[in-house]
């Protein structure tokens, strides 16, 4: 079955307002939604809810890291030291969040600017000599 078309987004002015999130967010998360939805006319309700998810999992990421780093990436267990058993849920956080934002599409800019190629490039006719 194919896939369904998206509409393509629309790159915004800075003064634009977008939607609001669905659900709360933290600092890191909000921090996200607000400046992709200054650069991105994100409307429709799935691409919304794709953004909120990602920006949750970028919270519980870096809530994941600020608790790695106040109790360090090493800790004691009853068999000596281990790696912190956060460090496994903060890389899947951020993994989820990078696969939505890849779903999204908002990753993926063009390199060089469309246009119409200088006049040195393509067929010269060749010249009559008189």
């Amino acid at each position: 079955m194919p896939r369904p078309l998206r509409a393509p987004f629309a790159v915004v002015g800075s003064d634009a307002v977008g939607p609001q999130p669905p659900r709360p967010l933290g600092r890191y998360g909000r921090d996200v939604w607000d400046r992709v939805m200054a650069a991105y006319a994100i409307e429709d309700v799935g691409g919304i809810e794709m953004l909120t998810i990602a920006c949750q999992a970028i919270d519980r990421a870096e809530c994941c890291r600020e608790e790695i780093e106040r109790a360090g990436h090493m800790i004691p267990s009853h068999t000596g030291m281990r790696s912190h058993p956060l460090i496994r849920d903060e890389l899947q956080c951020r993994a989820l969040a990078m696969r939505t934002i890849d779903r999204l599409g908002i990753n993926h800019e063009a390199i060089k600017p469309v246009g119409r190629p200088p006049a040195s490039v393509g067929w010269v006719p060749p010249r009559d000599e008189d």
